[in-house]
């Protein structure tokens, strides 16, 4: 949750296993909007293993109250795969400046 109105760096590095399939994608939402158009996004396509990595990262100007949560969609909603602990999430406050992605 935003405490401070501004721009925050937000980052992800999830680590899947068990996934197949076509494609998966993860994305930075705010606000549980899930959106893939919002430049907080990564796909890949037919993963190379049973475990792989995905990495998000980018600016995101929020307001107060905002809440910033990460999505992992399937193409194939019936795969079963598992996020390892190994996974990451971090936002951090960077300033007041200029606000070079709208969110929410």
């Amino acid at each position: 949750v935003s405490l401070v109105q501004g721009m925050y760096h937000v980052s992800c590095n999830i680590r899947l296993d068990g996934g197949s399939g076509s494609y998966f994608r993860t994305i930075i939402a705010v606000d549980g909007v899930a959106h893939i158009h919002n430049g907080l996004h990564s796909i890949r396509g037919s993963p190379p293993s049973s475990y792989f990595t995905m990495v998000v990262d980018g600016n995101a100007y929020l307001r107060v109250g905002q809440r910033v949560s990460v999505y992992i969609v399937a193409a194939d909603q019936s795969i079963r795969y598992y996020i390892q602990s190994e996974s990451g999430f971090s936002a951090y406050y960077i300033g007041r400046g200029g606000d070079t992605l709208h969110l929410g």
